[in-house]
């Protein structure tokens, strides 16, 4: 697979969750158990991938930093899907993911703010192109 191939893939699926989910919320489920069930359904499904790929059903030792780290990855995420239940309950799904996708901006200024990655013009001038493109959707 080429370097992109798993971020189009994580693309694609992103892309078509937030429909999903609205079909679920139409239906009367509240967001935050909505959350629940979608963060619930995922568990054997990430177990079972580590079981293929590690052969193995136990976890790696770790230091202590680093499953912090994964911890608050997966505890920001539910956190996003939890918002992002409840504004498809509100909108719709184009505008809702037209917001969402304004991501690019709070990871570059993360990137700034931790020098973790090199930022270049490039990444500026697509991420302004992103927000540019999101307010556009979002404004009547």
């Amino acid at each position: 697979m080429s370097r992109y191939s798993f971020a189009f893939a994580a693309a694609f699926f992103y892309g078509i969750t937030p429909n999903i989910a609205k079909w679920g919320l139409i239906g009367g489920m509240p967001q935050a158990l909505g959350t629940v069930i979608s963060t619930a359904a995922v568990v054997p499904i990430y177990y079972a991938m580590m079981a293929v790929s590690q052969r193995r059903l136990f976890l790696p030792k770790v230091d202590a930093v680093t499953l912090g780290f994964v911890v608050l990855a997966g505890v920001t995420h539910t956190v996003g899907t939890l918002f992002q239940f409840a504004a498809l309950k509100m909108e719709y799904v184009s505008v809702v993911q037209s917001v969402i996708n304004l991501n690019p901006l709070f990871a570059i200024a993360f990137l700034l703010l931790l020098g973790t990655e090199k930022v270049s013009r490039n990444l500026i001038i697509g991420t302004m192109l992103v927000v540019v493109g999101s307010i556009l959707v979002i404004t009547k």
